[in-house]
């Protein structure tokens, strides 16, 4: 036997350029009992539409089931208790986007700021000498001498206006001193 027709069909099938009769003749043609060998993998495809047809489709309520069985509630009763509050937007809301922007900028500078400071090489380092000889006295012992005399001088002023005033010194063992 001859399928050059239905194999035609097909061609015509998978390209999508099949009427309603034609692809009628093609579920009429593989819902039979005998396929030939080289178009029984395309049966179970065009029995599906039958299998499809005898099986009941899901009822209005199963939602519902299914929602009680997870331990939610109905769609129906969170839409009766949802309340929408209007808020006015204000400028400040409006703005946040930007403010979070720019202090994300800030960061990311000051961050690579600190890094560029960090590694910037600003030439040889200057190092503390220990060596006690390589230092020089710049000052005069005269000089030391008058500064000396004069912070003296002064103290004794200070000790003599605290004598004249009735203060009283506590020391650091907590003895009155007069």
């Amino acid at each position: 036997m001859d399928y050059k027709y239905i194999e035609q069909l097909l061609e015509r099938y998978w390209e999508c350029q099949t009427s309603a009769a034609e692809e009628s003749i093609l579920h009429a043609f593989f819902t039979q009992e005998e396929v030939p060998a080289h178009l029984a993998q395309y049966k179970s495809l065009f029995e599906y539409e039958e299998v499809a047809g005898q099986i009941e489709p899901l009822g209005a309520d199963f939602d519902k089931k299914m929602l009680e069985l997870v331990g939610e509630k109905n769609e129906e009763s969170k839409a009766e208790k949802t309340v929408v509050r209007a808020q006015r937007a204000t400028t400040f809301y409006r703005l946040r986007p930007f403010f979070r922007a720019a202090a994300s900028v800030a960061i990311v500078v000051l961050v690579g700021s600190a890094a560029q400071g960090l590694f910037q090489d600003n030439g040889p380092k200057i190092s503390w000498d220990y060596n006690k000889s390589s230092y020089k006295d710049t000052y005069s012992a005269t000089e030391v001498d008058e500064a000396l005399e004069f912070s003296l001088k002064e103290l004794g002023n200070i000790s003599k206006s605290l004598r004249d005033t009735n203060l009283v010194v506590v020391d650091s063992t907590m003895r009155k001193i007069k």
